[in-house]
């Protein structure tokens, strides 16, 4: 049975994930996981590290898990409760990014605030941080946690495969120095129905643990194209993650026949880099 795993830093965030899909606790010493049906919740605390080794940790004792959500809260220049749906994730620290593969669905079709249905939700990048900020801007919200479980979570399978959910926290009218977390748990019933329209959507996708498959069409691409134009070792390194990221947003590879025409490495990256960069975050 493929199981999709819900990612929370803290308690007051995964009470409302478990009461309203009646998870069961994981008796595993040291970890706090509930698990369901078709659905699981994993609670990692606070930081990169422990997301990243909490994680680690329950995919050696739970199989099956083929999907992960990571939901949570975040701050930015946008209403208190706005639930985002990432469009992508970037590292504050290492400066990496990772683009999921959004649901072909209009924002109209997703999940508004129950308590302001004049909140509908949006997409946005997320931007994670070793430190609560007290930084608002209106073209990214920032957490703690995000980058860290996506990095984890890439490790068990690939992008497509991955979902993050993030809701309104505190803004530069109620800044983080106000924060209470009593409030946590309405927000958190907040993204139910965009975490179940993922579910969802995850679980209607055909999947068989595509990770292998995913490396092997990347190197396949990257073995025919590197026979037909010579690039550098740094540069087939660089093509290799921009065809993993391609592969990710758009859901197949671009065709030999579309790239024939470019006839230098750096011509080739600089017309993937374009086309990743022009990619619809916003349907």
């Amino acid at each position: 049975m493929a199981i999709t795993c819900l990612v929370t830093a803290m308690t007051a965030e995964s009470k409302p994930l478990i009461e309203a899909f009646q998870l069961k606790p994981v008796p595993q010493r040291g970890l706090s996981a509930w698990v369901g049906n078709e659905v699981c919740l994993l609670q990692t605390g606070m930081g990169a590290q422990r997301a990243a080794a909490r994680l680690e940790t329950l995919m050696s004792i739970l199989t099956g898990i083929d999907a992960f959500i990571n939901i949570g809260i975040a701050g930015g220049d946008r209403p208190i409760g706005q639930v985002l749906l990432a469009s992508s994730v970037h590292d504050h620290t290492t400066g990496r990014r990772w683009y999921p593969h959004l649901p072909p669905l209009p924002t109209t079709a997703l999940a508004t605030d129950p308590a302001n249905p004049s909140v509908t939700q949006e997409y946005c990048e997320v931007v994670s941080v070793a430190e609560p900020s007290s930084e608002y801007r209106k073209d990214c919200v920032f957490d703690m946690e995000a980058a860290a479980v996506l990095q984890a979570a890439t490790q068990y399978t690939d992008l497509s495969r991955i979902q993050c959910v993030k809701v309104v926290s505190d803004n530069p009218q109620h800044p983080i120095d106000d924060f209470s977390v009593k409030n946590v748990g309405p927000w958190m019933r907040s993204t139910i129905p965009t975490v179940q329209m993922l579910i969802d959507w995850l679980a209607s996708q055909e999947y068989k643990n595509t990770t292998d498959t995913f490396k092997t069409q990347v190197h396949r691409l990257v073995t025919h194209i590197t026979e037909l134009c010579h690039h550098s070792a740094t540069e087939t390194h660089q093509l290799r993650r921009l065809l993993e990221r391609y592969l990710a947003m758009y859901g197949d590879l671009p065709s030999i026949e579309a790239l024939g025409n470019l006839d230098s490495s750096k011509r080739l990256l600089k017309h993937l880099d374009d086309q990743l960069l022009s990619y619809p975050v916003n349907y």
